[in-house]
């Protein structure tokens, strides 16, 4: 570990320490489990980690899942073992349920609120959803596909109804996943839909919702007890949102919905597309809104991410004509970054380098024929860099667009009277 990356490790675990209530994020990036961070009933993508860390440095993460706490410690142990432990919430059972983060990397998880189902509804609805998920367990018919066991499982604030048995392998999710797909509407709408009718004779299909849960089930629950119930253990906090299941009937949509007209839900198709997402949408936005986004009045940021995405990928004509502009650019910069003292720089010839105040060099910014071209060295602290240099040419670019140039007024002509000639 570099001298600069230790000293930014003893920083975070101190701030953990002399902050007892780290819990009280003022932003937040809630993710689903399956199909998001990990493949169905998978492990957790290790991959997302770089991604999931920069996240941490100006957020928190939520898990928001269907899935109850035993499945998150399945699939998650990785991700609730490293040094993010203390800035992740836990929400199984679409929020329903709450785990706070714990003080340190070492502490465990405790349940912090709940809700149950049984007593919301009363003991008889409760009973009449039951039978009627054992009634279409009967008469479920899937040919050449095993039925394996644990088909209902009641999450204390919700009920899990999986056709083939949640203790199928791979072997048999993949089959069924097929089979789902091959039918249109698909196997699981029209199961769905049929569960529903069950419970319209029984006279319990107002009180709960069916939606399609992962990749081989259906999650039943209260009216309102989707994934929004999840927001309620964050009034006040800036949130956003990456699931798979956002489509109509997905136990993604609600959460989704709810935050999409703020630009702040994303549909994700794989964990590698979650790593794009992070990288190229969320990212961006968390941390040049503190700086960019605050310096200047710009109501749609869209602008700015395409702005950057350009920046990194074809670089900025800065209007730079001769060698001596470019190398006043470059001073100007220079000088920028090293007074605000959050990083630090050094410059030789058309190049700067952008070094933390430990001296680990982030970025390097070159500028010929009036094109600056940002290079990242690492991954550490590339956004930080970033900031700083677009902070730059955002103020330098204003300034130099509002500058204004004083006009010459021209002489008026002296008048010309006999009086001048009177030497003659």
């Amino acid at each position: 570990m570099s001298y600069g990356k230790r000293i930014d490790w003893q920083r975070r675990q101190k701030s953990i320490k002399n902050n007892p209530n780290i819990q009280q994020a003022k932003k937040i990036v809630l993710f689903d489990m399956d199909g998001t961070l990990t493949d169905p009933r998978k492990p957790f993508d290790v991959r997302l980690m770089p991604s999931l860390s920069k996240i941490t440095e100006k957020a928190h993460i939520g898990i928001v899942t269907g899935s109850d706490m035993d499945y998150v410690d399945q699939q998650l142990k990785y991700l609730l073992n490293s040094e993010l432990k203390p800035y992740i919430h836990i929400l199984p059972c679409n929020g329903t349920k709450y785990y706070k983060p714990p003080s340190s990397q070492t502490a465990p998880y405790e349940l912090s609120d709940s809700v149950n189902m049984k007593d919301h509804l009363g003991d008889e609805n409760f009973k009449q959803i039951m039978l009627s998920l054992i009634n279409q367990l009967s008469v479920t018919g899937l040919p050449g596909i095993s039925l394996t066991g644990h088909f209902i499982s009641y999450r204390g604030s919700m009920i899990n109804f999986c056709p083939i048995g949640r203790n199928a392998d791979s072997k048999v999710r993949k089959q069924f996943s097929e089979y789902d797909k091959s039918t249109s509407p698909t196997y699981r709408e029209i199961i769905r839909k049929r569960i529903i009718q069950r419970f319209s004779v029984r006279g319990v299909s107002h009180l709960v919702q069916v939606k399609l849960g992962g990749s081989t089930s259906f999650d039943i629950h209260p009216n309102g007890w989707d994934k929004t119930f999840c927001l309620k253990h964050f009034e006040g906090v800036d949130a956003w949102f990456v699931g798979d299941k956002c489509q109509e009937n997905g136990n993604d949509k609600e959460l989704y919905d709810m935050l999409k007209n703020k630009g702040k839900s994303f549909e994700t198709k794989s964990t590698e597309n979650t790593r794009l997402i992070i990288e190229n949408d969320i990212i961006p936005k968390l941390w040049f809104s503190d700086n960019i986004l605050s310096s200047i009045n710009i109501v749609n940021t869209d602008h700015i991410i395409k702005m950057l995405a350009a920046i990194l990928t074809y670089g900025i004509n800065v209007h730079t004509k001769t060698k001596v502009e470019e190398l006043k650019y470059l001073l100007h910069l220079h000088r920028f970054i090293n007074q605000r003292g959050k990083l630090r720089s050094y410059i030789e010839e058309t190049r700067i380098t952008v070094e933390t105040l430990w001296y680990d060099p982030m970025v390097s910014v070159e500028l010929e024929n009036g094109i600056l071209s940002i290079i990242p060295i690492t991954d550490d602290g590339f956004y930080d860099a970033l900031s700083e240099i677009m902070y730059f040419i955002t103020i330098h670019d204003s300034q130099f667009l509002t500058k204004k140039t004083k006009s010459k007024k021209p002489k008026k002509k002296k008048k010309v009277t006999e009086n001048d000639f009177e030497w003659i």
